[in-house]
Parts: C-alpha cells; sequence; structure tokens
C-alpha cells in the first residue's frame, strides 16, 4: 500500500470515524459525519491612527468530499445552517479527501 492509499484509509478509518474524532454534523438538514473544530477569527480594523479588532465566534467544519451530496456548495459569504445555527461561510478549501469550510456565527460578537 502507497502512501496515498494508506492516507486515504486513515482519513475514513479514523479522522472521520465517529469513534474516533468525527461526529455527526447537521448542515442544511443533511446529516453527514465531520469534525468540527471551534475558533475566534479576529478582525483588524484601522480608525484613523488607532487600530482596533473584533473578535468573531466561528467554526471550521472537515468533511469527507466523497460524503458531500451531490451539488453542495461552499461559496464565500453564503449563509449556511451548521446544527440549527446559522453562519457565513468565509471561505471553503477542497483538498483531494476532504473539504475545509471556515464559517462566522452570525449575530455573535
Amino acid at each position: 500500500m502507497n502512501f496515498k492509499e494508506q492516507l486515504k484509509k486513515d482519513m475514513k478509518e479514523v479522522f472521520f470515524s465517529e469513534s474516533e474524532f468525527a461526529e455527526s454534523i447537521l448542515i442544511e438538514d443533511k446529516k453527514l459525519i465531520g469534525i468540527i473544530s471551534r475558533v475566534n477569527f479576529n478582525r483588524q480594523y484601522k480608525y484613523k491612527e488607532n487600530i482596533t479588532g473584533l473578535n468573531q465566534e466561528g467554526l471550521i467544519v472537515y468533511l469527507k468530499t466523497e460524503d458531500l451530496p451531490i451539488g453542495m456548495k461552499f461559496l464565500t459569504g453564503e449563509i449556511i445552517n451548521i446544527n440549527n445555527s446559522e453562519f457565513t461561510i468565509i471561505k471553503s478549501i477542497f483538498k483531494e479527501y476532504e473539504y475545509e469550510v471556515h464559517v462566522e456565527k452570525i449575530g455573535e460578537n
């Protein structure tokens, strides 16, 4: 088994296993298995000579690409419902084995 084959196997059997790291996530009323990492995004703004910032509650959600329903997309700026809370998509990164979606909670600061 080469490295890519082993990585694909580990992604499925270890990282995206509910008995290891993953959990059931409800995204747009679809139940998916993924990993949620809770983060705070820091936005910096310059006002005159001062720099100020805001911390925004957010998530980074990791999903297996092969489990995504056909047509499901994660477009920057769109609103998405994750586990019955609304978030704005900041960015999404497609990788060979996973989809990484960065979102900010709406109405929180």
